[in-house]
């Protein structure tokens, strides 16, 4: 029973991934990627992405020598304010472009968010089973009419 819970919980941990600084060439169509822009870049895009903007996540369509197709998931403002989007797509030419990073999935931290969620599990089934010791309420021998 007790494995059964664990092996049924185990969908629901997540995977964890990281931003890699992207090297030269330009990562493939269909990565997921997060480009800060550089200061003049904000500036000069704000009429399409807004006022502000200093990062922007999502899909990689396409990209060749001076800009890059975006679908894009999410912008981050300067101040850090974070606003969805739904998958629009944007041409962002590259000289408003500081650096490129690519989505990559971590084993490392994958592993470790999984055992601690087992863990907590694990504890919460020992902690709510009962099934430590139980005081008093056994059989006994004696003591009362008829005993010895």
């Amino acid at each position: 029973m007790r494995v059964g819970m664990l092996c049924a919980t185990m969908p629901l941990i997540g995977a964890c991934y990281f931003y890699d600084p992207v090297e030269q060439p330009a990562p493939a169509a269909g990565t997921r990627i997060e480009a800060e822009l550089t200061g003049a870049g904000s500036d000069e895009l704000a009429t399409r992405l807004g006022p502000q903007i200093a990062t922007l996540r999502g899909h990689l369509l396409e990209s060749d020598q001076s800009s890059l197709l975006l679908s894009i998931n999410s912008v981050t403002e300067k101040n850090h304010e974070r606003t969805s989007w739904k998958g629009e797509q944007v041409r962002i030419p590259l000289n408003t472009v500081s650096r490129v990073h690519q989505r990559k999935f971590s084993l490392g931290r994958t592993l470790m968010l999984g055992g601690a969620a087992i863990g907590a599990l694990v504890a919460a089934v020992v902690a709510f089973d009962g099934g430590g010791s139980a005081v008093g309420g056994g059989v006994g021998t004696g003591g009362g009419p008829g005993g010895q």
